[in-house]
């Protein structure tokens, strides 16, 4: 991908950015694959920036479904983000080509444990979204994102 974007005159910098967003596609599927410019465009267009409010995710949700693709959603605190929950989540990604995440909001979290969350409901979101597996965040306020799930209607869910 690095070179490809070179001999396409792109700048270093966004042949390096292609590259690795490229490689992270790659590293989430199993087997010998390459990353295809439909994987490609989906990370590229994914806004890993910030949790997306539900109606965008239902939205996105559309699109990927209009695209043929399998959608996946989880949910989960990630207060501190543990081994086990990054093992959850890529074997999440694992059963479709899309996931995504419900971030349990700090009262939620609260009401579960008055010590926690350690850090905001935004400050986890980030953390998730950082995660080359996960596609789109949200923050619910429902241990079982039973919201999400009517508006996004994924293909698998694998909520407590």
């Amino acid at each position: 991908m690095f070179a490809l974007g070179l001999v396409a005159e792109v700048p270093h910098t966004t042949s390096a950015e292609l590259a690795q967003v490229a490689a992270d596609v790659a590293a989430c599927l199993t087997g010998a694959h390459a990353c295809t410019t439909a994987r490609l465009a989906t990370r590229l267009a994914s806004n890993r920036s910030a949790a997306l409010p539900p109606s965008v995710m239902a939205r996105l949700a559309l699109r990927h479904r209009r695209a043929g693709r399998r959608i996946v959603v989880t949910s989960g605190s990630f207060d501190l983000l543990h081994d086990t929950d990054v093992e959850h989540l890529n074997r999440a990604r694992l059963r479709g080509d899309v996931l995504m995440v419900a971030v349990h909001s700090d009262p939620l979290v609260r009401h579960r444990n008055r010590s926690l969350p350690m850090r905001p409901a935004r400050c986890r979101a980030a953390a998730v979204a950082e995660l080359t597996c996960v596609d789109h965040v949200t923050i619910t306020d429902e241990e079982v994102p039973i919201g999400l799930l009517d508006r996004v209607c994924p293909d698998v869910c694998l909520c407590a």
